[in-house]
C-alpha cells in the first residue's frame, strides 16, 4: 500500500467554520488543517513512469501549506466499503494504462493545533474532547477515524 500526500482538503471558509465548531468543544484549540491522503494498492511495484503519471493524476486543488504540528486525525471511508471517489479514481487510473493498480482511495488527515501552555508547550486534548473532535471531523455513517 502506497500513501501519497495530496492537496489542501479545506477551503478557507470550511477551515473557519470547522475551527469555530472545534473551539466550542475545547477553547484551547488554536487551529485546524486538512490534507488529502491517497491510498494506492498496486498488485506489482510501480516503475518511474507509472509513479510520475500517478503523481500527475493525484495533483489537484490548492497545494497544502499547513504545518506538521498538532494532534492528527485520519479520516477514511468505512472498512469494507468502496467510496464513489475511489471507484471513479480507480477507473481513471486503469484508463491511463495502470491496470495493475487494484484500488485508489482518498482520506483526509486533519491536524488540530492547540494553544501554548504557560511554560510554552502545547496543551493536549483531553479524552472526552478527543472523542468530540473526532465526531465533528467525520460522518460516522460513511467514514471512520
Amino acid at each position: 500500500m502506497l500513501i501519497l500526500p495530496g492537496s489542501n482538503a479545506l477551503s478557507a471558509f470550511r477551515t473557519q467554520r470547522l475551527l469555530s465548531q472545534l473551539q466550542a468543544v475545547d477553547a484551547a484549540i488554536a487551529g485546524v488543517t486538512g490534507r488529502f491522503l491517497h491510498f494506492v494498492d498496486p498488485s506489482a511495484s510501480l516503475n518511474n513512469d507509472e509513479t510520475s503519471r500517478l503523481d500527475a493524476l493525484l495533483t489537484y486543488g490548492e497545494p497544502f501549506a499547513g504545518g506538521a504540528d498538532g494532534e492528527e486525525f485520519v479520516v477514511i471511508p468505512r472498512f469494507g466499503t468502496i467510496s464513489p471517489w475511489a471507484s471513479k479514481a480507480t477507473d481513471i487510473v486503469h484508463n491511463c494504462g495502470m491496470a495493475h493498480i487494484k484500488r485508489v482511495e482518498r482520506g483526509v488527515c486533519y491536524r488540530v493545533q492547540m494553544k501554548s501552555g504557560l511554560l510554552g508547550g502545547a496543551k493536549k486534548l483531553q479524552e472526552q474532547s478527543t472523542q468530540a473532535v473526532a465526531a465533528l471531523l467525520h460522518d460516522r455513517m460513511t467514514e471512520t477515524v
